[in-house]
């Protein structure tokens, strides 16, 4: 009789002992995943060779961390692709086909850091394009401005458009424009006028910029405003 409460004792720790592990696998069970003959079987092993389950655990990580570089650097490739060819467009006074949000996103973001640095002239043509895009003269302008924001275009312009160091034909063109529809500016017939004979003025020494449709544009505006009379 005096074994029984011992022997109640054990069979109680040995419950207590089996309750426990069976805990401990149910809470594997739900944390990964596992089915709970999977955990048991996990379980197991884990008794067997405690450090087993960390190199198995920092394999998988170390392959999980080398495919994300090769996907990181697919993606920064896939970019820098991307980005030249954008860059190539807008050189060449071409649209880009814009295929989706990212697509815009990415070419905003490439004009609007170049537009602020000076890549080899390149910060004339970034200017360009997002003036293009603010006055609504090119595909795709809706996803740049909803609207054609004539104030951020006259703003640009003008950095082209005065500038004894800086000066582009197009710049006073299109300025000269909007100062005889009054977008963006005050109308105004003479600075409408001195902006083109401005740009008739000025010879670019930069002929990879083509200057010359410029040119012939502001010719072509100046023979209506003379044919109109306005401000000769």
């Amino acid at each position: 009789m005096k074994l029984a409460p011992l022997l109640m004792l054990l069979l109680c720790t040995g419950a207590s002992h089996a309750a426990a592990t069976r805990d401990e696998i149910t809470k594997e069970a739900l944390a990964r995943g596992y089915n709970s003959a999977d955990a048991e079987r996990r379980y197991e092993a884990y008794k067997r060779d405690p450090q087993a389950h960390i190199n198995a655990a920092t394999g998988a990580m170390a392959n999980a961390f080398g495919t994300m570089a090769a996907n990181a650097q697919r993606r920064m490739d896939a970019d820098q692709s991307t980005y030249l060819a954008m860059y190539d467009a807008v050189r060449a006074g071409v649209d880009y086909p814009l295929q989706t949000r990212a697509d815009a996103d990415a070419m905003k973001s490439m004009l609007e850091i170049n537009a602020r640095t000076d890549g080899e002239g390149y910060r004339y043509f970034a200017r360009k394009r997002l003036i293009e895009y603010a006055l609504h003269l090119r595909p795709h302008s809706k996803e740049f401005f909803a609207k054609p924001d004539y104030e951020y275009a006259a703003s640009n312009l003008r950095k082209n458009a005065y500038s004894d160091d800086d000066f582009f034909p197009w710049s006073a063109l299109m300025l000269s424009r909007l100062y005889l529809t009054g977008r963006g500016v005050p109308q105004d017939d003479v600075e409408a006028w001195r902006l083109i004979k401005l740009c008739l003025k000025y010879r670019s020494d930069k002929t990879d910029y083509n200057n010359k449709p410029d040119h012939e544009q502001c010719r072509e505006t100046q023979a209506v405003m003379v044919q109109q009379g306005w401000a000769q």
